[in-house]
């Protein structure tokens, strides 16, 4: 056998971490997601409701606000589950 091929122990090995790496990047593109849209989401329903009552910029920069304290949340909770997955504390 050539050397330079991988053994089938080596091809299951190299299935496995692509395999992994997909999964994470599913994981982090799921994340990114999830943050634009929930930002985008709160930074729109300010918009509308400052159009609705007049009281431009104040319900913008809530929902700037509120869109940025749940992005830093999630945030930590996902370093926080990946400092548990690989064994760290935290």
């Amino acid at each position: 056998m050539p050397e330079n091929l991988p053994d089938e122990k080596g091809k299951d090995s190299i299935q496995s971490q692509v395999t992994t790496a997909y999964s994470k990047l599913g994981e982090y593109i799921g994340l990114g997601l999830q943050i634009a849209i929930s930002f985008s989401l709160f930074v729109f329903l300010g918009n509308w409701v400052d159009g609705e009552l007049g009281t431009r910029p104040i319900f913008l920069l809530v929902g700037v606000a509120v869109g940025m304290t749940g992005m830093v949340l999630l945030l930590l909770k996902t370093a926080a589950d990946a400092n548990k997955k690989d064994g760290k504390s935290t």
